[in-house]
């Protein structure tokens, strides 16, 4: 289910935020136009002719680009789940007992039983995948032509220019030829995929990896193009624009642009009346390195060494400290309103029913603080047997993949080194530039 959209053209953005839909200018991110349209959006989409909107209660409608004018509206008749569409203005309805397909017009109603999501090919082929991991083949009439299968639930699928779909069901990714089924690549650990799309010319597939990272890959090669992780926001889309443009959609109405081509960053400006929201940002876009890859140091320089691994670890121990030291405050502060309780209640100055509250209040905070405390504690304790600090204190590091990002937070950019260790796991230090290229130097 993608609540966003972002067209082939760069003509508009369009962002659903519960039953308010959202219209940014393509090129400048301004906001364009929004509206409210009664009921939980489902799908929205920006076609070569109109936006186009799919709400919870099955009401289809298609809107002006430029101003909040519906040109059309069809009430579907079923409980709608997903919108399936694209720049052409091919769209269909998808829900718990198939699709409603708008293909020439007129509703058609395609039984699919536990129907999760399609998508149009080139010759007006309709794909349907079901929660069971079958794939049903339409025509353009909405004639059957075969059926297929994937191993689990399908989440998502996208047509790609090259002649095939690509399939989603959570754990990997599946290219369907006609009706064979290939293995394409799995889901990042721990990140079901739950959305994919491909660009104009399909050298190029955006995978949604469960509520907070974005990947673009090549296509066929599938190597990593870049990536995008959101901390403390849920994705709700994806979408390739023009050129080497790639957009994220986020919840509360927001959305980033990126430049593959050279690592830009853009995000959408707020409506009026709409509030503005900061979020961290994890991203890796840009061109790769033009130098050679460092030698890596002929013998271990021990002292080097200790120096780079002690900034790693001090970098390691700031949020645990941060932590420590705010819970210390709380737990003063929840002290400090205890003595002055039991000070009112010993000068009879209150019963227990009058400070009763305030005083379980008091003790539930510090018993959180007290909690803060032993967290940061554990943390700071087990730094030095930390992956990564075990993996920089041998004579060869076992990293298996450095690559540089840039974090974005409340609105300022910090670069940062991420690590991938051989044995699994990634973790990501913000450094300035002359420290990560010493580390990159240091490691090869």
């Amino acid at each position: 289910m993608s609540r966003m959209d972002y067209d082939e053209e760069g003509h508009s953005i369009v962002i659903a935020d519960g039953s308010e839909l959202l219209v940014y200018d393509g090129a400048s991110e301004a906001p364009r136009w929004r509206t409210d349209v009664g009921a939980p959006l489902v799908g929205v989409g920006s076609s070569a002719i109109a936006i186009v909107s799919l709400d919870a209660s099955g009401v289809f409608a298609m809107w002006s680009h430029e101003t909040a004018t519906q040109v059309r509206s069809v009430p579907l008749g079923v409980p709608a789940t997903a919108l399936a569409h694209d720049f052409d203005g091919r769209c269909a309805a998808v829900h718990p007992g198939g699709v409603v397909s708008l293909l020439g017009g007129a509703p058609r109603a395609i039984d699919v039983p536990g129907a999760t999501a399609a998508a149009f090919g080139s010759d007006d082929t309709l794909l349907v995948g079901t929660r069971d991991g079958a794939l049903h083949r339409f025509d353009a009439q909405g004639h059957p032509t075969g059926t297929t299968r994937v191993p689990g639930p399908v989440h998502a699928i996208a047509w790609n220019a090259g002649g095939f779909f690509l399939v989603a069901n959570g754990g990997s990714l599946h290219r369907l030829d006609g009706l064979e089924v290939a293995h394409v690549t799995n889901a990042p650990e721990r990140a079901p995929i739950r959305g994919v799309v491909c660009s104009a010319r399909g050298d190029r597939v955006g995978l949604q990896a469960g509520d907070h990272l974005a990947v673009v890959l090549a296509y066929p090669s599938r190597e990593t193009v870049g990536h995008a992780q959101y901390a403390d926001r849920t994705i709700s889309g994806l979408a390739f624009g023009p050129s080497a443009w790639f957009a994220v959609g986020l919840d509360q109405g927001d959305g980033n642009k990126f430049d593959m081509a050279t690592g830009a960053v853009h995000r959408t400006d707020p409506h009026p009346g709409r509030r503005l929201n900061r979020w961290v940002l994890m991203s890796a876009f840009g061109p790769p390195r033009s130098e050679p890859a460092p030698a890596r140091r002929s013998g271990p320089d021990h002292a080097r060494r200790a120096v780079l691994v002690r900034f790693v670890r001090e970098q390691l121990a700031a949020h645990p400290r941060w932590v420590r030291m705010w819970s210390v405050i709380a737990l003063v502060l929840c002290l400090g309103v205890l003595g002055i309780l039991a000070g009112v209640y010993f000068d009879g100055a209150g019963t227990m029913d009058d400070i009763g509250l305030p005083l379980g209040f008091a003790a539930v905070f510090g018993l959180l603080s007290v909690g803060g405390i032993g967290y940061a504690q554990l943390e700071l304790g087990g730094l030095d047997r930390h992956p990564l600090i075990e993996a920089l204190r041998k004579d060869r590091p076992p990293i298996a993949r450095l690559y540089r990002t840039t974090i974005i937070r409340r609105g300022m950019q910090s670069p940062a080194l991420s690590f991938v260790l051989a044995s699994g796991g990634e973790t990501w230090i913000e450094m300035d530039d002359a420290t990560r290229a010493e580390l990159e130097a240091w490691l090869g």
